[in-house]
């Protein structure tokens, strides 16, 4: 939720406090609950498609290590290579959660114990 507070200086705030938000109420949900399986699966779609969207455009000639090395380069395709990046993260967290709700879910309508 802090993400979301961040990105009100960000040039465009609206889609990254809305991805980050959504990740931050699936955190913040209870386990078990179907919202969350859904809200987590969206966001990860949303996440993945997004990645998949600027990566022709920052992957050409970028280093992995060129992310990290000096965090005031903010060249256009490092800025770009650090927001998929950030994007890849969160889907894939994302990603982890829903699959977890999923297999809860099905236990629990097989009849057996849900995994902790």
């Amino acid at each position: 939720m802090v993400s979301v507070v961040l990105q009100f200086n960000d040039p465009d705030p609206l889609r990254w406090t809305l991805i980050y938000g959504v990740a931050g109420v699936v955190c913040f949900l209870p386990r078990g609950r179907t919202v969350r399986l859904w809200l987590a699966a969206l966001g990860a779609v949303a996440g993945w498609v997004w990645c998949g969207l600027l990566a022709p455009l920052a992957l050409p000639g970028l280093v992995l290590s060129d992310l990290v090395q000096r965090m005031e380069d903010k060249t256009p395709r490092i800025e770009l290579g650090r927001e998929m990046l950030g994007l890849a993260i969160l889907a894939a967290v994302l990603s982890c959660i829903a699959a977890a709700e999923w297999r809860r879910r099905a236990a629990t309508e097989a009849g057996a114990t849900p995994p902790a």
